[in-house]
């Protein structure tokens, strides 16, 4: 298996966390504060329930909902930032629920389009970074590396009929040393540049 962590893995931390009872993302120093629960609409229209501390400023757990983007995040915060555990829900239908630092997905989260379309993994600066798993509407699923919403290191790449690539991705595409399998269990042993086959190192076909 050439990956550190598999896809039960990934869908068990993903569950682990989205279920989990949350901490609270305050520090000990903001705990010391007085929290006192508002309800409050700004002058934008904007809604928070929540609590703030004597600064004002948004403390722990807390709903906001913007008025004119039509968005509602649920979840943990501290200094007015979202940050640990917290669901931001957009207006056209994309879902995320997961870890936040500095109001970006950072850390392990779900995020689901109105496609169809879901990924459970890692998270960098609001970007797909690091070991994740992608469910595509047309029914494939790629589990590997990524960086910056893209694939990119190893991954295996499963498609609609079976046949799946296994091997290094580079921007999005096979770029590198790789095993193609088609549905009929025949492999391709090769090395691949920009989403082609550059050279056949090995070709194995079943006899049937």
């Amino acid at each position: 298996m050439i990956f550190s962590i598999s896809l039960a893995c990934i869908t068990g931390l993903a569950i682990g966390l989205l279920f989990q009872q949350s901490r609270s993302a305050c520090s000990p120093k903001c705990r010391s504060n007085f929290l006192t629960k508002v309800s409050e609409t700004d002058e934008d229209g904007n809604i928070f329930i929540g609590q703030i501390d004597n600064n004002g400023k948004r403390q722990e757990h807390g709903i906001l909902v913007w008025a004119q983007l039509g968005m509602t995040y649920d979840g943990y915060w501290k200094d007015n930032s979202r940050v640990g555990i917290g669901e931001l829900i957009w207006s056209d239908g994309h879902r995320y629920k997961g870890q936040w630092k500095d109001n970006e997905r950072s850390g392990l989260g779900v995020m689901q389009w109105p496609n169809g379309q879901r990924y459970i993994g890692a998270w960098l600066n609001n970007r797909q970074y690091g070991e994740g798993i992608q469910f595509y509407p047309d029914g494939q699923m790629y589990r590997g590396t990524w960086q910056n919403d893209l694939r990119s290191g190893l991954g295996i790449q499963i498609e609609t009929d079976g046949a799946k690539y296994e091997g290094q991705w580079w921007s999005d595409m096979k770029d590198g040393n790789g095993t193609y399998t088609d549905k009929d269990g025949n492999k391709i042993v090769g090395i691949w540049k920009s989403d082609a086959l550059h050279t056949v190192l090995l070709n194995v076909t079943l006899e049937l």
